[in-house]
């Protein structure tokens, strides 16, 4: 696997992807023998000692896409939709038979 940049803390989940191409959580708890793990990152929360957590999510995914060029096939970048979309994200998930889905407010910062 390429070597991230720098040090870093990323903010994701750990999914196993299966036949279908969806993620698989008992597939992840190695229950039904699907293989490949993947990374979808949300948001970057250090970078070389630097807190971004008190910064606002959009600081944050700048800097996660910038680290990400090119990133490993394990570690995938969530891109950001802007609220107005996230009804529609979430039935497309239930739809799909998903979990769910990550929100998060791109105005404010994180908490430490």
């Amino acid at each position: 696997m390429r070597e991230l940049p720098g040090d870093i803390v990323l903010d994701g989940e750990a999914v196993a992807h299966c036949e279908k191409g969806l993620p698989d959580y008992n597939a992840l708890l190695g229950r039904d023998g699907c293989a490949s793990a993947i990374l979808f990152a949300f948001d970057l929360l250090m970078v070389d000692g630097d807190e971004l957590r008190p910064l606002p999510l959009r600081s944050g995914k700048e800097a996660l896409a910038a680290a990400l060029r090119g990133p490993p096939a394990a570690i995938r970048h969530v891109e950001h939709l802007d609220g107005e979309h996230g009804p529609a994200a979430c039935l497309a998930a239930c739809k799909m038979g998903l979990e769910g889905i990550v929100s998060k407010r791109a105005d404010i910062g994180k908490n430490p």
